[in-house]
């Protein structure tokens, strides 16, 4: 859906990658996680490599791994049409990934 590929994406925080259309939600997501160990139906604008953004509704486990803490987001997208971002306009490569 983002249009990554796996050597794009390892390594690489939601941040750093800015995913998320509105940073604000990261933070909510983050903070929600933390206090519950989970998310359920967490509403959400996520933009992809391409800058399009996508609604969509995410439920996530937090899972600790040794040392990290890895969050498990399967998540289902909205019929809502997308639109291209302002900020990356149509500048990106598309992606088949």
């Amino acid at each position: 859906m983002f249009g990554y590929s796996r050597a794009q994406a390892v390594g690489r925080t939601t941040a750093e990658l800015e995913v998320y259309a509105n940073p604000k939600d990261r933070q909510t997501y983050d903070d929600l996680a933390a206090a519950q160990g989970y998310v359920r139906d967490f509403e959400v604008d996520l933009r992809d490599r391409t800058g399009r953004v996508h609604h969509a509704v995410i439920a996530a486990e937090i899972v600790e791994v040794g040392a990290c803490r890895v969050s498990s987001k399967p998540f289902a997208t909205s019929p809502r049409k997308s639109a291209p971002s302002a900020k990356y306009g149509t500048s990106r490569s598309r992606s088949p990934i």
